[in-house]
């Protein structure tokens, strides 16, 4: 997923997740209040980081799990 490219996006984001009209959004709420909304909403991320190393033989995986 790519991130929102515009405040444009932002609104759009939170009319499709709260079902308030753009009005609402733009009229009633505080910008900065948006802002903690978003900054406090639940994302997903990896938390694979580096390449991931494969067992090829029978010794690398004695060995990775601890076995003589």
């Amino acid at each position: 997923m790519k991130g929102l490219h515009s405040p444009f996006g932002i609104i759009w984001q939170i009319a499709t997740a709260t079902g308030w009209t753009v009005r609402q959004i733009m009229w009633s709420m505080s910008w900065p209040a948006i802002q903690m909304m978003i900054a406090d909403a639940p994302s997903y991320r990896s938390e694979r980081k580096g390449k991931v190393k494969m067992i090829e033989s029978e010794q690398e995986q004695n060995s990775f799990f601890g076995i003589k």
